[in-house]
């Protein structure tokens, strides 16, 4: 009589994603601990920077500000249910990023707020709106955009510079563009993302963009840089010979 084999259990391991492409995005949570019950991902995600602002045109016109970085969740665990499709939005260019199920959404990523004249864009902030779902929250609002700079015909007006972030999370944003005769205000922080450090450059991941620069003559008129887009990322536990499931789509 042949002996009993048993094979050894299938050892737990670890699945991410991240989405870097802005637009809406469907998952179904898998029965990843292979017994239909519930589980926590592993979350975070960074809503879209806002953009920075035009430059004056002329001698004694202000700059805009740079826009503020977008608002950020950070190692927040979500509690998601085998079988229920989630919607996953990633925010483009001043847009905001979440996930929500049928009930709407369960945690939001706002995005930074544009550069206007003078004044920097306002950091996204950051929404709960099912907290019951929601565990280990640590989240960050967007830093500000720099105010602009302008040049008066003899010397640059110099605004106050950009809000950074906490170190935990957050990186400063984009540095100031510089031109011949003026200087605009640089992109807004983001957490976990530096804004580009180039002149109205567009934002990194979340990151506010810088606002354009003048020279100080009529008719020099620069763009500034859109913001950075928002993201997405999640991880998971496959356990007990569960299944991973299949990527967003």
């Amino acid at each position: 009589m042949s002996a009993n084999l048993y094979l050894p259990p299938k050892a737990a391991y670890q699945t991410s994603y991240t989405i870097a492409t802005p637009g809406s995005y469907t998952w179904v949570a898998p029965n990843a601990l292979n017994t239909g019950a519930s589980y926590a991902i592993n979350l975070s995600m960074w809503g879209g920077g806002g953009a920075g602002g035009n430059s004056g045109s002329a001698n004694g016109q202000p700059a805009f500000g740079g826009g503020g970085g977008g608002g950020a969740w950070c190692n927040t665990q979500c509690t998601v249910v085998p079988g229920v499709s989630y919607t996953l939005v990633v925010g483009a260019s001043a847009g905001a990023s979440y996930i929500q199920d049928s009930l709407g959404q369960i945690i939001k990523a706002n995005q930074g707020g544009s550069g206007t004249v003078i004044t920097g864009g306002a950091g996204g902030t950051v929404t709960t709106n099912q907290p019951s779902k929601v565990t280990g929250t640590n989240s960050i609002n967007g830093g500000a955009g720099g105010n602009g700079s302008w040049w008066t015909g003899s010397a640059i007006v110099v605004a106050t510079a950009g809000v950074s972030v906490g170190a935990a999370y957050g990186q400063p944003g984009g540095l100031a563009g510089t031109g011949t005769n003026g200087s605009s205000g640089p992109g807004g922080a983001s957490s976990n993302a530096n804004g580009a450090n180039t002149i109205y450059s567009a934002g990194g991941a979340g990151g506010g963009g810088g606002a354009g620069y003048s020279n100080g003559t009529s008719n020099s008129v620069t763009t500034g840089g859109a913001g950075g887009v928002g993201r997405i990322q999640f991880s998971f536990t496959v356990a007990n010979g569960g299944s991973a499931g299949s990527a967003p789509v």
